[in-house]
């Protein structure tokens, strides 16, 4: 099974081939250690790396010395007792032949920043970024950004290319807002060191960053899972097994006699010619695919005499955005997505003396995005054995795929939008690095299949816990308002993962919610005031991670109750009253006799709780609040926390 396409926001990344881990040394000490890290207080602090099997390694922190010996696996571990926050700390390793020091090291409390582009916007992109560049250096904060890549199968080391980093105006400008803003709200109130990890990536859906174990047990991720497996075992029969499955869909779903994979050199010929230079087709000379979102196929005729037909070895064609499927002279060769290299070995006997044709299927679903062969023309070649090779850049025809059904499946392990592989490269590398708490924002690429969502979401709270620790605290941000306003009352993905967010914060006593409903924009998925989402966040981290007895995030409902043709909606972690802004009822309430049966309702104030009036001829099973994409919504309390959406049974 491969994972279907769905709509996502691009942002570019790396593709770790299966067997690329095996290829590297190992650090003697894990790479997340290092000059300007933070480690987590009051909990025991272990440092690990990789040694010769059995060889003895010394490992000093802050003047304690421990020795321990590396297993059979070459792992080594040495765990030093808890300490209460510090800076200017020095740890060293020494092993066999080798040894590392890290420098202005300290202990306070440390933060993993994970989700998707809302979590990955950075602060020269948020409101006001010229007054945070303007503001005095903070020593207290450190991070660490992981770079967006992806693996078949889990990681052994993180990959950062900036590693820990103490901000600046130079450093922070591209470091996650509302993760930054997060960290200055902690180390105020808290007045210790804070580490902010950042691993996150723009449009991934959930399923990305769950682990295999945690999809097992929901069983239809099976069939994916499986080919996961495969291809992390053996990356050219995975891409087979990707082929023939494409295959079939294409002849299922769009044509079972018309296979444009299969195309001749004089059928190729009698095509348009694409532009010389690679680039969004939306920019071509052809009005057909100016706003064209579908399919296009490419094609390019190579030449080649035996020798180079003999010795290709690899054939780059940069990115092929959004979705890139591509076969030599009729057969498969792999398939790419989500900003990643299009870059492929080539089996013995795929290509031939003469004229082979390399065909490519590129597809987009947004016309925001950038769409086909994208280059750049310095990445698009086919390499010979010896350092020979022949550029690919130029000379492509092209033929647009007008049915609207032709949206192709895609592969687990591309990043944002397969399964579990982001988890493997950005995620599993952290080991069991101690954490102070999670601060998790996504939903957005979700919404389209939105039920699913809250079981995702448990699973991956699972799943993080079992590798950090089993009470590891989890700030959820709930989805901002966004999009189109509407006057229908009924059923919407957004709202429905909101309710999942809202749910499991409800229910989990180790997770908080940030109500982000009223500081959302219609016209920007992206808003920009980070600093209220940060300090809504760092309100709901007071509680879920500080243990603070304070409301976390507004008024909450606490029960709907039938009586007398009105429905009485109570509430708690009222600070004041609860206030109706800028009328005299809250809104927008409904009522619904099914989650998809659903009327709007008259409301009034009552001390904190509403009555909500039922409408005439509707029987009452669900009342909701805020319930839609993009709504407007006016219950406050006087405090001037909002309410959040939400759905509740009504009781009767």
């Amino acid at each position: 099974m491969i994972v279907g396409a769905r709509r996502g926001l691009v942002l570019a990344a790396l593709i770790v081939p299966a067997a690329a881990a095996a290829q590297t040394a190992p650090p003697l000490l894990d790479p997340v250690f290092a000059d300007h890290m933070v480690l987590q207080r009051g909990r025991p602090i272990a440092l690990r790396g990789q040694a010769p099997a059995g060889g003895t390694v010394t490992a000093v922190f802050a003047g304690e010395e421990k020795h321990v010996r590396a297993g059979n696996d070459g792992k080594w571990r040495a765990e030093f007792a808890a300490r209460d926050a510090a800076t200017g700390l020095t740890l060293e390793v020494r092993g066999p032949g080798a040894s590392v020091r890290a420098t202005d090291v300290s202990v306070g409390d440390v933060f993993l920043c994970s989700g998707q582009s809302n979590m990955v916007v950075p602060v020269n992109r948020a409101l006001n970024p010229q007054r945070e560049f303007a503001r005095p250096v903070d020593r207290n904060i450190r991070f660490l950004r992981l770079d967006q890549t992806a693996a078949a199968a889990p990681q052994a080391s993180i990959q950062s290319r900036m590693g820990w980093t103490v901000p600046s105006a130079a450093t922070v400008k591209d470091f996650s807002a509302v993760c930054m803003f997060f960290g200055r709200e902690v180390a105020a109130a808290k007045k210790v060191p804070v580490g902010l990890v950042h691993s996150a990536w723009g449009g991934s859906q959930i399923e990305a960053w769950i682990p295999a174990a945690g999809l097992r047990p929901m069983k239809n991720f099976d069939p994916t899972l499986d080919l996961l497996a495969a291809y992390a075992r053996n990356p050219a029969a995975g891409f087979a097994l990707v082929g023939k499955e494409w295959e079939n869909w294409w002849r299922s779903s769009v044509s079972a006699s018309d296979l444009p994979w299969t195309r001749t050199p004089a059928a190729v010929a009698a095509l348009k010619p694409a532009p010389a230079a690679p680039g969004d087709w939306k920019g071509f000379d052809d009005p057909e695919l100016r706003q064209h979102t579908g399919m296009v196929w490419f094609y390019r005729t190579l030449e080649l005499n035996p020798e180079q037909a003999a010795k290709a070895r690899r054939i780059d064609l940069g990115e092929v955005g959004e979705i890139g499927s591509v076969w030599l002279n009729g057969r498969f060769l792999g398939s790419s997505g989500g900003g990643e290299a299009s870059r492929y070995d080539v089996p013995a006997g795929m290509l031939k003396p003469g004229t082979n044709i390399i065909a490519v299927s590129g597809y987009s679903s947004n016309r925001n995005v950038d769409a086909g062969l994208l280059g750049p023309a310095s990445a698009m070649a086919l390499t010979i054995e010896g350092g020979a090779s022949v550029p690919l850049a130029s000379g492509w025809r092209y033929a647009r795929v007008a049915d609207r059904r032709a949206v192709p499946p895609r592969v687990p392990w591309e990043g944002r939008m397969g399964i579990t592989a982001i988890y493997n490269a950005m995620v599993a590398p952290l080991g069991p690095l101690p954490l102070a708490g999670v601060v998790w924002y996504q939903g957005e690429s979700n919404a389209t299949r939105a039920d699913e969502y809250k079981p995702l979401l448990q699973a991956m709270i699972a799943s993080w816990r079992a590798q950090f620790r089993p009470d590891l605290p989890f700030v959820i941000v709930q989805l901002a308002n966004f999009g189109e306003l509407s006057a229908a009352a009924g059923e919407d993905g957004w709202a429905r993962v909101r309710e999942a967010q809202r749910e499991i914060a409800e229910t989990d006593p180790h997770t908080a919610l940030a109500v982000t409903i009223d500081v959302g924009e219609k016209y920007d998925i992206h808003p920009p005031n980070k600093a209220v989402v940060a300090a809504r966040a760092f309100q709901a981290a007071r509680a879920a991670v500080y243990g603070e007895k304070l409301a976390p995030s507004g008024p909450r409902p606490v029960a709907a109750k039938l009586a007398g043709g009105q429905i009485t909606v109570s509430f708690r972690d009222v600070s004041g009253a609860l206030m109706a802004a800028s009328a005299n009822r809250p809104f927008p309430f409904m009522v619904c006799a099914s989650k998809t049966q659903c009327s709007y309702a008259d409301a009034r104030l009552d001390g904190n709780s509403v009555v909500v009036d039922v409408p005439a001829g509707v029987e009452p099973a669900w009342v909701r609040y805020c319930w839609g994409q993009s709504p407007i919504c006016n219950l406050f309390d006087t405090a001037q926390a909002p309410a959040g959406p939400f759905e509740l049974k009504v009781a009767r």
